[in-house]
């Protein structure tokens, strides 16, 4: 169990690292993408724009080297908690067509798969702690499936238009 827990923190240090800077190399893109969430005043963006980022980077540097324990790995369920909202919030408005700004760069839309993808990366930041095993393999499992219906559900669809 001990390696599942080290692949865990190393996973969410590895996504968080890898984020932040991308967020940071895009910054400009990365406030855009925050903005179309229409979640923060304008006054605030350009804050939250270098804030977010910096968080993001020093939490996976943490969790990659392995201190403060358990600090970092709280973090990171708080970061991933944000997106949580962030995302399910537009969703719920019909703003399907929002950036994710996830990784600044990358031009993914919000989805409820996202959410899903936050809730997962939320329990292996909790299950790099050892805590709520069984919990964080049933939400990778449930991120796997759904990541797989909705890659077929999406080639299926461009298969008929092509065949049209």
């Amino acid at each position: 169990m001990t390696y599942l827990f080290l692949a865990a923190r190393i996973i969410v240090g590895l996504l968080l690292l890898v984020s932040g800077l991308g967020k940071l190399a895009n910054r400009a893109e990365f406030v855009r993408a925050v903005e179309a969430y229409q979640l923060l005043p304008k006054s605030s963006l350009p804050i939250f724009g270098l804030a977010l980022p910096l968080a993001e980077l020093v939490t996976g540097i943490m969790m990659l080297a392995g201190v403060l324990n358990p600090i970092p790995p709280y973090a990171a369920c708080g970061l991933f908690l944000i997106f949580i909202v962030a995302i399910t919030i537009n969703l719920l408005r019909g703003s399907t067509d929002t950036p994710c700004g996830c990784f600044a760069g990358r031009l993914e839309k919000i989805s409820w798969t996202l959410v899903i993808r936050n809730l997962m990366l939320t329990s292996l930041a909790l299950l790099s702690l050892g805590k709520f095993v069984w919990l964080s393999l049933l939400l990778v499992a449930v991120y796997v499936i759904t990541s797989t219906v909705r890659a077929t559900r999406i080639k299926l669809a461009s298969t008929q238009e092509s065949t049209l």
